[in-house]
């Protein structure tokens, strides 16, 4: 009984550990979240509406899609997974 009972613990702690987000598992949803949210912003903002903080969001969102297809240095790769990690 006592086996069995160790047996389902080690099941659990194995299930737990495979769902827990790692750094790139965090950042690659910190990345999709932000370039959904600019997409969406960018299908309903006039350019007069546009502030500093709308401006560096679509500035940073395509900075991801540069880094997404490998188009950028490899020292502002690690800025943007450093801000995003922050």
């Amino acid at each position: 009984m006592l086996n069995r009972f160790h047996a389902i613990l080690d099941d659990a702690r194995e299930a737990v550990a495979a769902n827990r987000p790692t750094l790139s598992t965090a950042a690659k949803a910190h990345y999709r979240e932000e370039l959904t949210r600019d997409d969406m912003e960018r299908a309903v903002r006039k350019p007069k509406d546009q502030d500093f903080y709308s401006y560096s969001r679509s500035i940073y969102a395509g900075k991801l899609r540069l880094l997404v297809a490998g188009k950028i240095s490899r020292e502002e790769a690690e800025s943007l997974i450093g801000f995003a990690a922050d």
